[in-house]
């Protein structure tokens, strides 16, 4: 292999060279320089990180990275998400990724939907016993998609290098809006009644916009990206 046409590319798709092997090794000598930094030379199929060829050198072969195929993370489908989700029914550890997350919640929402519709022509058409039976059945969907759903949420704050315990605040909120709505209908209107409902809405709005956020790369103490493994 020429040693004398070593091309270097960065993040922000600038492509030096050509380079000499060592004047590589003394330009990005320490693992800050070597950050989202790719290398290619003649007869490569692709680009590979520079962490990683820099790895199979201190092997004494670099022949497999000719062939070398980057890792694409495909994502979630809605029915994989809907899966993974369940599957990990007690799962508060470990990452999620936004397709994940999203799809798990848009299967929640609606699902919501389609049961409020429902119940909201019982509860014009129907008897009142038509009612409570639409009350307890929305209780019990609500006990079994609350488990994965907080799972799912955790799971996707690690993903972002949170904690799930800003998710606390958030479930107070509601702990107390839950209480002061049980006398439904005869609901008071009061102050506190509305700065709790005007709390709720700025968490869940941060909490929408965090989640929004892409997966921190690598590896973080909830273990390893599933997106950006490397």
């Amino acid at each position: 292999m020429d040693t004398e046409k070593y091309y270097i590319g960065t993040s922000q798709n600038v492509q030096e060279g050509p380079f000499s092997l060592e004047l590589v090794l003394d330009r990005y000598n320490s693992p800050e320089s070597q950050e989202n930094v790719l290398i290619w030379t003649k007869g490569w199929t692709n680009w590979v990180p520079l962490k990683l060829f820099l790895a199979e050198y201190q092997t004494g072969d670099i022949s497999r990275l000719a062939n070398y195929m980057p890792f694409v993370f495909p994502g979630y489908s809605f029915g994989g998400a809907i899966k993974k989700c369940f599957k990990h029914y007690f799962d508060f550890k470990g990452r999620a990724t936004r397709s994940e997350y999203w799809y798990f919640q848009l299967f929640v929402y609606i699902f919501s939907f389609i049961f409020g519709m429902a119940g909201g022509l019982l509860s014009v058409y129907g008897s009142m016993d038509d009612i409570r039976l639409v009350h307890f059945i929305g209780l019990f969907f609500g006990l079994i998609f609350f488990f994965p759903v907080l799972g799912v949420t955790i799971r996707r704050l690690h993903d972002i290098g949170l904690s799930g315990w800003w998710l606390l605040p958030v479930y107070i909120v509601s702990f107390f809006i839950f209480i002061k709505q049980i006398d439904y209908p005869n609901i008071a209107w009061d102050g506190t009644l509305v700065a709790l409902y005007i709390a709720s809405c700025i968490m869940e709005t941060a909490l929408i916009i965090i989640c929004c956020k892409d997966s921190k790369r690598g590896f973080n103490k909830y273990g390893v990206s599933e997106k950006y493994p490397d």
